[in-house]
């Protein structure tokens, strides 16, 4: 997952993209870590389609104007 999420934030094709982590359990420490690894957002698995698109729309609704 980590390899991928730098895949995502280092390709100028795919680095202004949103991205949202999904965890098992997601602890504070994992958390952080995801954020800090380029995540916009995490979700727990199996994850609720209502909290996803709460997530969404939070991230999307902070992304600067395209």
């Amino acid at each position: 997952g980590a390899d991928l999420l730098e895949d995502v934030r280092t390709n100028p094709r795919t680095q202004d993209k949103c991205v949202l982590i999904a965890m098992k359990a997601p602890t504070t420490e994992r958390v952080r870590w995801a954020m800090e690894l380029g995540a916009d957002g995490v979700c727990t698995l199996p994850y609720d389609l209502e909290e996803v698109a709460m997530r969404l729309e939070h991230t999307l609704s902070k992304a600067p104007a395209a």
